[in-house]
């Protein structure tokens, strides 16, 4: 509902990014109505779930096509949030992964803010984040994308 609601823009931190379909189809409909999406993954470096950077790139092309921006975490250490900016004015921070572990088998939660302050302090939070994160495209190396390929076969099961 919230990605759905959306008027401006959505922003979406997220370590292991392997949305279901809804979310990827309510994403791309945000997208193609003029509201600005962009998500911040892990990269191949920072990841501490190799598995899951491979699952996630099965979706950059759809995303990327959909108008829908991938950002890459740069760096050694693991980004672990797990928050979303709806329009600058709604933050969503939680435990919940976008992946299918988080969405069937976990026992997540969310919290969310409408609080003028902590929305702000998230939205700076993101900038900084933004900084540290190269833009994806889908122009996946070959070797990459078999591996990739492969996680998509055992996705409901990571």
């Amino acid at each position: 509902m919230l990605v759905r609601s959306a008027q401006h823009s959505i922003t979406i931190a997220n370590s292991y990014f392997v949305p279901p379909r809804r979310l990827r189809k309510h994403l791309a409909e945000a997208a193609a109505r003029g509201v600005a999406v962009h998500v911040l993954t892990n990269s191949k470096e920072s990841t501490d779930a190799w598995w899951m950077y491979y699952a996630s790139l099965n979706y950059y092309e759809e995303l990327i096509r959909a108008g829908i921006h991938i950002h890459q975490y740069q760096g050694t250490e693991t980004m672990h949030a797990k928050t979303m900016l709806i329009d600058d004015t709604l933050a969503v921070v939680g435990s919940f992964n976008l992946d299918p572990r988080s969405a069937v088998d976990n026992s997540e939660s969310l919290l969310l803010i409408r609080d003028g302050e902590a929305v702000e302090e998230l939205r700076q939070a993101f900038e900084v984040d933004f900084a540290n994160a190269d833009e994806a495209n889908y122009d996946i190396p070959l070797g990459e994308l078999v591996k990739a390929k492969s996680f998509r076969l055992v996705e409901p099961l990571l």
